[in-house]
């Protein structure tokens, strides 16, 4: 064999090694990727366990360092809804609220709750406060508000909260529990509406909000 053929062949060896190395890499992505997930989720699922606990406890703070995230990515984006109080008249409260979310592009999953009973921005008593869900790509967590009905009477208990994100690298998530307070009552109140979904109530309406502030730096 020449030198020639040998260079020839030592080419196209190499051509086969690079086009198989992306898939080579996926592979074991792929492969790890779901461990990655689990700790996430795990993560996830203890911060909301605190941030529930704390509800109401103004002072409290708890910091969680952040895993070492490989395979995916780790943030979280603030939102606001229009909480539309029908009492008579329409009442518009203005809550902020927010998610965390870790996402991988090598996961494959279903989506399904981890934490609450039924989906949704509003839950019932004995239904969790903060949410996680479980997605195609990886998992997320929010507040909701909890609606409480009766007779005459209903309690809806809001957590307003912002998140404040560093723009640089992260290393720590936080929370600090700001203050609660109960606005003025809403007489003969019929119904609640939260992101166009309507929910029943009758009488007097008693709305309890708590502020939060949730750190990711």
């Amino acid at each position: 064999m020449t030198s020639l053929e040998v260079l020839i062949l030592t080419a196209f060896a190499l051509v086969i090694v690079f086009a198989a190395l992306p898939y080579v890499v996926n592979t074991l992505y792929a492969s790890m990727a779901p461990l990655e997930y689990r700790t996430a989720s795990a993560y996830v699922l203890a911060f909301a366990d605190s941030l529930e606990a704390d509800f109401g406890m103004v002072g409290a703070r708890k910091y969680f360092q952040l895993p070492n995230f490989v395979y995916g990515s780790f943030g979280a984006v603030n939102r606001t809804y229009i909480v539309e109080l029908r009492c008579g008249q329409t009442y518009r409260l203005t809550w902020t609220s927010f998610r965390l979310w870790y996402n991988s592009t090598y996961l494959t999953g279903a989506s399904r709750m981890l934490r609450g009973l039924k989906g949704g921005l509003v839950a019932e008593p004995g239904d969790a406060l903060i949410a996680v869900n479980a997605m195609e790509r990886g998992v997320v967590a929010y507040p909701r508000l909890v609606l409480v009905r009766g007779q005459g009477e209903s309690y809806l208990y809001i957590t307003n909260a912002t998140v404040v994100v560093s723009h640089s690298g992260f290393s720590y998530l936080s929370y600090d529990i700001q203050g609660i307070s109960t606005q003025a009552s809403y007489g003969a109140c019929q119904s609640v509406v939260v992101d166009g979904v309507v929910y029943p109530v009758s009488g007097t309406l008693y709305v309890v909000v708590n502020r939060a502030m949730v750190v990711l730096r």
